[in-house]
């Protein structure tokens, strides 16, 4: 890897060594790129990927990045100091710890974590954000992840019965509805329809006329309802009585908190005479 490209040596002994160039994929940092399952992750501006190789010439490309859910909150990364980025893989709890620098100093003090399950059955996954000692150097070791310090100092992270992070909560926002008019409505409730084989245990908030400062939130937990067949469970989520416009969205922090949204109805739904 080079900060503008991918460079491929293949071969099996130095008489058939071939040297090749395999994309134009580069990375920032010399530490961006770590292999877990069997698969290369890479932090690339602002994002964690990971790597697919694709084709008959075996063709490098970045998927679609892991960390889309907190997009927003890696914008705090300083542009300058991309090269200092560090990527570690921590198979025993199943997450990557991204070190990354987020002021203008000479250290990195906080860490984003992915927590895995397995990307190749499409399960869930979870960020948690996490603050510690001032560090210029990490690394996994037999399975245990160190840092170190400007001043020379060594830890063994994570190695008490609590992992100290906190939990970035994830929110899905859908599109406002309007209902094709701007009069005030009227409605109290939005039954909703959920499937019956997953959890369904997640906030789900409201937010009304686009105040950000004014949202509902209602939790919703259907886990205790059967799994054993197939079907639709609903639940009556309340609403306030007049809006003008309703956006619904769905949020969650915890990486067994499943859940599927077939759709809803708004109950009784009616305009007023108000503009």
């Amino acid at each position: 890897w080079t900060t503008s490209d991918v460079y491929y040596l293949s071969g099996y002994d130095p008489s058939d060594f071939k040297f090749d160039h395999w994309s134009d994929n580069g990375v920032s940092s010399r530490f961006a790129n770590v292999e877990f399952d069997e698969r290369i992750y890479t932090f690339y501006n602002k994002a964690l990927f990971p790597i697919e190789v694709t084709g008959d010439i075996a063709q490098v490309r970045f998927q679609n990045p892991l960390s889309y859910k907190i997009s927003d909150l890696l914008e705090e990364v300083n542009s300058d100091r991309l090269d200092e980025i560090i990527v570690v893989p921590y198979e025993k709890r199943k997450q990557i710890w991204c070190y990354v620098p987020v002021d203008t100093g000479s250290t990195i003090y906080k860490a984003y974590v992915l927590n895995l399950i397995n990307q190749d059955t499409n399960a869930p996954s979870a960020w948690y954000t996490r603050e510690g000692n001032a560090i210029t150097c990490a690394a996994q070791f037999k399975g245990e992840v160190y840092t170190g310090t400007i001043n020379g100092e060594i830890y063994k992270e994570d190695s008490g019965d609590d992992f100290d992070g906190n939990a970035i909560v994830s929110t899905l926002w859908f599109t406002a509805f309007t209902f094709g008019s701007s009069r005030v409505k009227n409605c109290e409730e939005f039954k909703a329809w959920f499937d019956i084989q997953n959890d369904n245990k997640f906030d789900f908030k409201l937010k009304y006329d686009g105040e950000e400062d004014d949202i509902d939130t209602n939790a919703v937990d259907l886990s205790s309802d059967s799994k054993a067949v197939v079907g639709r469970i609903s639940e009556l989520i309340p609403l306030r009585d007049e809006f003008t416009t309703i956006q619904i969205g769905l949020s969650t922090d915890a990486l067994d908190e499943d859940y599927i949204l077939y759709g809803g109805t708004f109950m009784n739904l009616r305009t007023t005479n108000e503009y």
